[in-house]
């Protein structure tokens, strides 16, 4: 599921939740829950930054975080 709002002409701000259950039980269940903020500074220049918090109950480690950056430049 994704929704997003615009804050500003060069702000918008997107909220994701996905779920994946690879055995279609709860056992396997892997939740990502991000906030994704887009800044367009020019219409040819874009950064966006995105948070995940995952919830993998099938890694040793159950909970924990990752941070993506992406770049977006047009000539």
């Amino acid at each position: 599921m994704l929704a997003g709002v615009p804050v500003t002409r060069w702000l918008k701000v997107y909220g994701t939740y996905d779920v994946y259950r690879k055995d279609a039980s709860f056992g396997s269940m892997k939740s990502i829950y991000g906030i994704c903020p887009n800044f367009e500074l020019h219409r040819n220049l874009k950064f966006q930054v995105q948070y995940n918090y995952i919830n993998d109950r099938t890694s040793a480690d159950h909970n924990y975080h990752e941070l993506w950056a992406q770049t977006y430049v047009r000539f």
